[in-house]
């Protein structure tokens, strides 16, 4: 994928769109990649950049967020590259379907004073 403001990409059902691309506002990255997107990017569950060569690229997030109302979201994910590059390649672990499940647990709790 270029590394051009605008460029998209489909993950899944998820669209994803560069918000920025530029040196970051901080720190010693070489290059700041902002994302954004309609849905959260709690399904993706892990990045990787790669360069040109298939090489990966150390990256860290740097920050993450959200604006607009409910029913109008847009989603917001940045991370830190330690090489600039023109254009790279993403390998995503996503999601598709993620649920919410309720486990019963059974605890029992004390304040430690009880016999030994």
């Amino acid at each position: 994928m270029p590394l051009k403001i605008g460029s998209t990409l489909t993950v899944g059902s998820m669209s994803i769109k560069i918000a920025k691309v530029g040196k970051p506002d901080w720190g010693d990255a070489k290059l700041s990649i902002q994302f954004s997107s309609k849905q959260d990017f709690a399904k993706i569950k892990s990045w990787e950049f790669l360069d040109a060569k298939g090489q990966k690229i150390e990256h860290d997030r740097s920050s993450s967020g959200s604006m607009g109302f409910a029913g109008n979201m847009t989603y917001f994910v940045s991370y830190n590259l330690g090489k600039k590059v023109e254009s790279i390649t993403l390998s995503l672990t996503y999601f598709d379907k993620m649920e919410t499940l309720l486990v019963p647990i059974a605890l029992k709790t004390g304040v430690g004073m009880g016999p030994s």
